[in-house]
Parts: structure tokens; C-alpha cells; sequence
């Protein structure tokens, strides 16, 4: 599979649809090799399960759907080549990056080929006729933090963010925003990159820093080494671990192991689907959490999620204008409200990210598996929709 998709081949649903209508087809541009392969195999996987259940039900408007997957091999270069070969093949929409300077560097490239884009990367600062955010951004990411923080009393902390990646940067100034406006004292900022494996000098001044929690923005393999080194420095017996929802996904809990115990961080509501309370959104959820865990033995990672979002999202712009054009797709994804598996979306001129800050939830590591933090659960009613 992964072969296939590095050389840009498309995958269809074995399930026949109206053949009266001409077959439809839907890009997705993934890292699935690089430093974010195996965050991107998550997306595929979502992707392809959304097309499955829409061909099964009769395709698209009576479009049969193919499914066109491009490997960016985590670099910005490709993800502009995946979209300009997306795009040349025919595909009328691009469900697109995990990597979000991926997406910055497609940005011209969408605004001269006129084929829109759903972002599965926080986007922020950056504006298309014709980019759609599928996932909160990342200000929202490290603001929603905040409020948890301060409930809990962690009121000193440090801060270590990715200083390489536009999501962990916007994370790092949401963060601080937020956290001078609520009171709580940044005492310490490090900074990493995407390639960094080794914590231990970041870590040994957050012990001497005399703080109550160390907060990392971040993304890829570092946090699970970093996991690991703060685990094994006894940090955790004094300091809380915080992190964002690029951690929050069986990506992260498996190579971190028991590691991962007792961290917090924010989340998509999809790892935590079993514990939520009847609702419209669990409804959604439960449609692409079933056959998943049913087909790859766990739940929807928030990738994954995505990937099954952004496909669902063209179909609604399709069916909802009742044409294949993206420039039709482009309008109606430009004042849609819908609730599907990634959150309720509310997308406007002014508003092209379609989330709010509610759509992310706090959940906590326990014995390897996620579960909402008590602040959380006091706030579900508040998601639900």
C-alpha cells in the first residue's frame, strides 16, 4: 500500500456505484514516509474508509468516487508537487497535509489551479479562496490548555514548542496569550526541532526551574523520546506533562509505552469516542470509529479522522450543489455548517479554519489508553452540539 502511494497511484472502493454518472475523483496529499509517515498512513486509512462507505451507499450525487493518494514524503517541496499532480490528474479536491509547511507552500499553487483544499494541518495566518481548515488551529491548540491549567492550579511552568513548524509556533503564541491573561507564570522557553532526539539538556533545567508543568508543543517522534527521558529523569512526581493533539493518537502511546502514563493533552473527541455521552457527535463518530477499530484493531487516530473528515467534507459540497466543478465545491464549502467525525463546522468569509476551541478536549494517559480529564467531563455538555 504505502509503495503504491509513494508513486501516486490511485485506490478505489471494489464497490460499483451508478454508472449513469461520470466517477468522481478526490485527492489526498499524506506524508506516508519522513518523519511524519506514520501519522500520514492514519490519514490514508481514514481517507479510504470514507470512500468505501460512500461508494457502498451509491457514490457522490451518483458519482462513483476514485480515491487518488500522493506521498509528500514530509517535505514542503513535495506536498506542492503532490497537489500540482493531484490536480493534473483531475481531482476536484485535495484533502491535504499533515505537515503544515506542507500547505504553506501549496498556497500559490491553489490560488492558480482554483482547486480547493482541506488542510488536515492547523492553518493559520494563511489565506486561499481556496483553503479550508479541517482541524482546530494552532493558537486554539495551545490556548485550550489553559483554562485546564488553571483549574488544576499549575500556575509556574516551562514551555518547549518546535521552533521549526508554523502549527507549534502559533501553538507557542496561543499559548502565551492565553496563560499571561489568566495569571500563570512562564518561568522557562526551550526550543527543539522536528529532528531533535535528545531532551536531557531542556530537562535538567525544567527540574531546576522549580515549575509545576512543563508544557510541549510539538509534533513527530520527538515527544515520544521525549516522553521516555522525562519518565526516566523522575520528573513526573513533581512536574505535569502537557501536550497537544498531535500526540493523541496510538502513534504516540505505542512507542512511548508506560511512558506515557499520566500525561495530559488536548485531543480530538474521536480517541476518547466510547466514553463520551450519547450525542449528535458521538453519532458521527461512532460511523467512522466502528468499521475502524473493526478493520485495524483501535480507534481512529486524529489523523485518521481527518482524512475520513476531508473526504466527507467534498461529498457535502457536492452533493450540496449537485456538481463535480471544484469551483462549484469552492462555493459551497464557503458557507457550509455541518457536524461530521471531525467536529461541527462552521465555515464563512471570515471564518475559513471552521472549529471553535470547543472542539478540542482535554483528555489524560491511563494504563496506555485515553480517557477524559474530570475538567473535561464537566464541560461535555458543551461540545456535544
Amino acid at each position: 500500500m504505502l509503495a503504491l502511494a509513494a508513486c501516486g497511484s490511485s485506490s478505489t472502493s471494489s464497490t460499483a456505484s451508478s454508472a449513469s454518472k461520470a466517477p468522481v475523483r478526490i485527492g489526498v496529499d499524506t506524508s506516508l514516509t519522513g518523519p511524519l509517515g506514520a501519522l500520514g498512513l492514519g490519514e490514508q486509512r481514514g481517507a479510504e474508509m470514507a470512500v468505501s462507505q460512500l461508494n457502498a451507499s451509491g457514490g457522490i450525487d451518483g458519482h462513483h468516487v476514485i480515491l487518488d493518494v500522493q506521498d509528500d514524503q514530509s517535505n514542503s517541496t513535495q506536498s506542492l508537487l503532490a497537489y500540482q499532480n493531484l490536480v493534473a490528474k483531475g481531482d476536484v479536491g485535495v484533502v491535504g497535509s499533515i505537515d503544515d509547511n506542507g500547505i504553506l507552500a501549496t498556497v500559490g499553487a491553489m490560488n492558480r489551479k482554483k482547486v480547493p483544499y482541506i488542510a488536515t494541518a492547523p492553518i493559520q495566518g494563511t489565506t486561499s479562496h481556496y483553503l479550508f481548515g479541517e482541524v482546530n488551529t494552532g493558537s486554539q491548540y495551545g490556548s485550550r490548555l489553559v483554562p485546564y491549567m488553571k483549574a488544576k492550579g499549575l500556575v509556574n511552568v516551562a514551555v518547549l514548542y518546535d521552533s521549526q513548524y508554523s502549527f507549534a509556533i502559533d501553538a507557542y503564541k496561543g499559548f502565551v496569550t492565553a496563560a499571561k491573561a489568566a495569571g500563570i507564570n512562564i518561568k522557562l522557553v526551550q526550543t527543539d526541532s522536528l529532528t531533535s532526539t535528545d531532551f536531557s539538556a531542556s530537562l535538567s533545567k525544567v527540574s531546576a526551574a522549580n515549575v509545576q508543568a512543563l508544557v510541549v508543543l510539538d509534533i513527530g517522534a520527538g515527544p515520544v523520546i521525549l516522553a521516555k527521558q522525562f519518565a526516566a529523569l523522575g520528573l513526573s512526581s513533581s512536574v505535569k506533562l502537557l501536550m497537544t493533539g498531535a500526540e493523541a493518537a496510538p502513534e504516540f502511546l505505542q512507542p512511548a509505552g508506560t511512558a506515557a502514563n499520566g500525561i495530559v493533552m488536548d485531543a480530538t473527541p474521536n480517541v476518547i469516542v466510547n466514553q463520551l455521552p450519547a450525542s449528535p457527535l458521538k453519532t458521527a463518530l461512532t460511523k467512522l470509529s466502528v468499521p475502524y477499530q473493526q478493520k485495524y484493531g483501535r480507534l481512529p487516530s486524529q489523523f485518521a479522522t481527518s482524512g475520513y473528515t476531508g473526504v466527507e467534507l467534498i461529498a457535502a459540497a457536492i452533493e450540496k450543489g449537485k456538481s463535480t466543478s471544484p469551483a462549484s465545491i469552492t462555493k459551497e464549502l464557503s458557507n457550509m455548517s455541518i457536524l461530521l467525525p471531525g467536529g461541527d463546522y462552521h465555515y464563512s468569509a471570515t471564518n475559513v479554519s471552521g472549529l471553535q476551541s470547543n472542539a478540542i478536549f482535554l483528555v489524560r494517559v491511563v494504563n496506555g489508553a485515553y480517557v477524559p480529564t474530570s475538567w473535561q467531563k464537566k464541560q461535555f455538555s458543551s461540545n456535544m452540539k
